[in-house]
């Protein structure tokens, strides 16, 4: 038995947002739970099946419609396809706003994220975003996108607490500073997930490569697609734009921090980071929380760990 410690430990990961999880899922964001070095199956789906089979014959999982759980929650597999057509609906906003995206100045990649991205979404919930852009226009791209976005009724701003069917642009990289500075379990999990609705070429590939870290806690990383690409309208503004467009930045840099200073504010636990290469806004973070609980998951099965049939405890992050 190959995988059933980092299955067992992804089911729990998942289970803290209520959402079971098929075969295919996961093989695709399996974690990486057991210290043991292991190739990629040539066939994931197959080899998750055999170890599933050896799970619910121990019944250390449950099975319901498809999706696997631990045991006994069997109402998650209903709750899952309720949130799906939620999602589904948050999708649709989603791609009325990448149509416009797509012809922004500077935008080289935009990222879905969060509950939208694995379709797990509540009524209340936003949709959240993250956006690459070009060397040193960070704040010229947040700008217009910002602009963009507010014209269309769609874009989620700080006054609201909660913002339904609203696109949440809550983090911002620089193509020349893709690292992310928030290492552990909960980041790891978020941008293995998100998927590209608009990139360039190489902006996955790349954004891969400066967050290797990922893989600390990641089996794998899935294949994600590479979303539609940036129009050729986008680049013509840029061709314009290119005589005054590092004042035009400057100009906006000043604007964004003056905002940005006067209504700061986060919880502990969350953070605010603006520079050149990266603005992220996570004032009320769940990170704290969901790494708390997920712990607790693994204690759990730690103190169980004499009674599992593979002979060992559960090992945890």
């Amino acid at each position: 038995m190959e995988f059933h410690r980092d299955i067992l430990g992804t089911l729990a990961y998942f289970d803290v947002f209520d959402y079971p999880l098929t075969a295919e899922e996961i093989g695709k964001f399996m974690m990486k739970v057991s210290p043991v070095v292991a190739q990629k199956p040539a066939d994931i789906k197959e080899a998750v099946d055999r170890e599933m089979e050896y799970l619910l014959s121990a019944g250390l999982v449950g099975e319901r419609e498809g999706c696997f759980f631990l045991g006994g929650k069997e109402y998650l597999a209903p709750l899952r396809e309720k949130r799906r057509l939620i999602s589904l609906k948050k999708r649709k906003i989603l791609s009325r706003g990448v149509r416009w995206l797509r012809h922004v100045p500077y935008i080289r990649a935009v990222f879905v994220a969060g509950s939208v991205a694995m379709n797990n979404c509540e009524e209340i919930g936003d949709i959240d975003i993250l956006i690459v852009t070009a060397k040193d226009r960070i704040w010229l791209a947040r700008f217009f996108e910002s602009v963009l976005l507010s014209l269309l009724r769609i874009r989620r701003i700080y006054k609201h607490a909660v913002s339904p069917n609203k696109i949440c642009p809550n983090h911002y990289l620089a193509e020349d500073g893709l690292k992310i500075p928030f290492e552990g379990v909960y980041n790891a999990m978020t941008y293995a997930t998100m998927a590209p609705v608009i990139s360039s070429p190489g902006i996955v590939e790349k954004f891969r490569e400066e967050n290797i870290w990922i893989k600390k806690f990641v089996r794998w990383l899935p294949e994600t697609g590479r979303g539609r690409s940036p129009s050729f309208v986008s680049k013509f503004f840029e061709i314009v734009l290119s005589p005054v467009s590092g004042y035009l930045n400057q100009a906006a840099k000043n604007y964004q921090i003056g905002r940005i200073e006067k209504h700061r504010r986060w919880d502990k636990g969350g953070h605010i980071i603006y520079s050149d290469k990266q603005l992220a806004f996570h004032p009320y973070s769940v990170e704290k929380s969901v790494e708390e609980k997920f712990q607790k998951q693994m204690a759990d099965m730690n103190k169980k760990g004499n009674g599992l049939p593979f002979g060992d405890k559960v090992s945890h992050f």
